[in-house]
Order: C-alpha cells, then sequence, then structure tokens
C-alpha cells in the first residue's frame, strides 16, 4: 500500500474555511440610477444609467475577527459610450451601511473602496456619499491602465483584520478577456477611518462625467475566509502524524 504523501496531508492541515455570500438588494443611494426589471435581487445587477449614481448592495454582516479576510468580487462593463473611462469614475467598496440600505442618499457608511486607476481609501462615514474623498483615508496609492467602454472586467477588493486597531488591504482589476491585470494593490497595513471591522454592504459609485448608460455586474459576492489558529493547525498536523503511524 502507498503511503500518502505527508506534504500535501499536512497542506489540507491550513486551509482556511471560507463562507461566501452573494451580494443582492441593489438600491441606489446617490443620483438616479435604475435597474433592469429582477436584476436587484440578484448579485447581477443591470443599471438603465451610468452616470452620477451610487447603487448598494446587501448581504448577511460579519464583524472580522483577527486574522479573517473578508473579500469583494465580481465584474463590470460599462457600457453607451467610448473611449477610456475617466481616471477614478468607477469605484467599489465594502462597508458598514447605516442599518439596510434603501432608496435614497446614503449616510453613515464606514468602509474600505478601491478606485479604477487610483487609491484604496478607507470611509470614515461623515458625508451622504460613501465614495467622498474629503471624508476618505488613503492606505494604498495605485496607478495603472485605464479601464475601456464595452470590455468586461474583473474587480477584487481585500480586507483583512490585523489586530484590534488595524487592517491590511488590497485590491486588483483585470481585463476578463485577456486575462491582463490593469491594476492592481498589494497589500498594505492601515487603520480604518471609521475604526469599524463590521461588512454588510457592497457599494459601487459610476461617477459623474463617466456619461454612460449602462452597467452591468455579474455574481458580486463578499466571502469570508478564517485562517485557523496555530493551535488548531498544531492540531491538525499531530493528527495527520497520527494516521500515518497507525497506516504503516
Amino acid at each position: 500500500m502507498k503511503r500518502p504523501f505527508l506534504p500535501i496531508l499536512a497542506l489540507s492541515a491550513t486551509i482556511a474555511a471560507s463562507n461566501g455570500a452573494a451580494v443582492i438588494n441593489w438600491v441606489t443611494t446617490n443620483g438616479d440610477a435604475g435597474f433592469t426589471a429582477g436584476s436587484t435581487a440578484t448579485n447581477s445587477p443591470v443599471t438603465t444609467d451610468a452616470d452620477g449614481d451610487a447603487i448598494v448592495g446587501s448581504f448577511s454582516g460579519v464583524t472580522l475577527s483577527e486574522g479573517e479576510t473578508i473579500t469583494l468580487t465580481g465584474s463590470w462593463s460599462i457600457t453607451g459610450n467610448t473611449g477610456l473611462i475617466p481616471g477614478n469614475q468607477i469605484r467599489w467598496g465594502l462597508f458598514d451601511a447605516p442599518g439596510t440600505p434603501a432608496t435614497g442618499n446614503g449616510s453613515g457608511y464606514v468602509g474600505v473602496w478601491a478606485a479604477a486607476s487610483s487609491n484604496i481609501d478607507s470611509a470614515n462615514g461623515s458625508t451622504t456619499n460613501p465614495f467622498s474623498g474629503s471624508a476618505s483615508t488613503t492606505i494604498a496609492g495605485g496607478s495603472g491602465t485605464l479601464p475601456s467602454y464595452g470590455s468586461t472586467y474583473n474587480f477584487l477588493l481585500a480586507v483583512t483584520r490585523v489586530d484590534a486597531t488595524q487592517i491590511s488591504v488590497s485590491g486588483s482589476l483585470e481585463d476578463a478577456g485577456s486575462g491582463s491585470t490593469l491594476i492592481s494593490w498589494p497589500e498594505t497595513t492601515g487603520t480604518p477611518a471609521g475604526g469599524s471591522f463590521t461588512f454588510d454592504s457592497v457599494g459601487i459609485l459610476l461617477g459623474g462625467t463617466t456619461n454612460a448608460t449602462q452597467a452591468t455586474f455579474s455574481n458580486v459576492d463578499a466571502t469570508v475566509t478564517a485562517i485557523p489558529e496555530p493551535s488548531a493547525l498544531l492540531l491538525g498536523l499531530v493528527a495527520t502524524l497520527g494516521l500515518l503511524r497507525r497506516r504503516r
């Protein structure tokens, strides 16, 4: 009988546990974006306007423990215009919303957001615009290639609770067709501007100079990943060694 390959078994003990949630129940919090029928209840909303609007979707709230990561993923395509989308006009973020988001201006959104070809910022929730630069602190700077109208892009934003006061953030924007990365933010540590480690909503900004007629989003999900404690890893390794000894 062949012996199990120890490195693979040991590695399996370190795999993090993940819990994903579809982001649904989309509403307009700033601007006048409408939605195509039925899409607001899904994690793939489609707007009937993409100029000077912010939309927010919800998921089951989570407060990160130390070592836990929440990762926002999805894709988008902006149509109704041509050429390059002006810098900073597309932003995506993870927020702690003021109650259940509803139609009307958003107020009190605390969280972290990224802007295409720009920075990752932490929002303190002091304005009615979740993406306000005046109410945010830059955690990670970045630059890259501007996205284009009509193309599909995969976006990502990850927030990890480091300790009692700090988070680390990372993100990327990738061309879904070619797989090339337009912009990426390496993992950077900072302090959340609003002091919150709770997240229950996703916000997306379609900037005022986008001048587009439709935004199509697909598979917008928020996934929480828990890294096992060292003691749990040790127990898993001990159990693996015990199984190997019995097989011998």
